[in-house]
């Protein structure tokens, strides 16, 4: 200071740097503190999530289709027909307290059955 009370200028520019460095610093760990909430907050959602979704069960066969895995929330789901098989299945996996149910299957996978007869081929859907 000198000695009319006033900061010299050099101090002044020392002064202004020390301030915005540590505005800097708490900047930083504002960041830092809402990087870390967000990840905690996002593995929390995780467990949540983990915890409460229901599943239907997958099925290797059943109407000579395949079903996979499904969360159970109502939506139609596509079967996929069986080799030998040919067709379209959709069911829905419904929600029942803590378990996954499939519904009834709507739609067919049909069996074809193939004869070689005398240069022509048979074909019969069943």
């Amino acid at each position: 200071m000198n000695q009319d009370g006033f900061v010299q200028e050099d101090l002044m520019e020392d002064i202004i740097v020390l301030v915005h460095l540590d505005i800097m610093v708490n900047i930083v760990k504002l960041v830092d503190l809402f990087i870390d909430l967000k990840e905690k907050k996002k593995k929390n959602t995780i467990n949540t999530i983990n915890k409460l979704a229901v599943n239907c069960s997958s099925i290797a066969n059943e109407g000579n289709a395949e079903w996979d895995q499904t969360l159970a929330i109502g939506e139609k789901v596509n079967g996929k027909c069986l080799d030998g098989f040919q067709g379209s299945v959709t069911r829905r996996c419904i929600q029942s307290d803590a378990n996954g149910n499939w519904s009834l299957i709507s739609g067919f996978c049909n069996g074809n059955l193939f004869f070689f007869v005398e240069n022509f081929f048979l074909l019969i859907k069943y």
